[in-house]
This record gives structure tokens, C-alpha cells and sequence, in this order.
């Protein structure tokens, strides 16, 4: 596993094995911050609530 995992690490290794839909509309959130803010939830093991929307 990564050390650290920046955004061009999730981008090129990670979403790649994401599936893009085909129809519908397009996500309005960032995939790779979606991604961030899971990474960090699980490192510290905090509540869901506290993880800023923006961040």
C-alpha cells in the first residue's frame, strides 16, 4: 500500500477500476475527494458528521 495516498495516486490507481455510467447524469461530487474522505474516515476513525462537506 501507499504511504501516502495523493490525489494523483487515487486517480491513476483507484478510479481507474471505478465504473463510469453509462447513462443518466454525470457525479457533481469529486470521485477522487470521495475517495479522500473515505481514506480519512478510516484512518482516524472518526464520525461520519464531523468530516466537513467541503473538505
Amino acid at each position: 500500500m501507499y504511504e501516502v495516498l495523493d490525489r494523483q495516486t487515487i486517480k491513476s490507481e483507484i478510479l481507474r477500476h471505478l465504473p463510469v455510467s453509462k447513462r443518466g447524469y454525470a457525479s457533481k461530487s469529486d470521485l477522487a475527494k470521495v475517495i479522500q474522505c473515505i481514506f480519512y474516515k478510516l484512518r482516524t476513525g472518526c464520525q461520519w458528521q464531523i468530516i466537513s462537506v467541503f473538505a
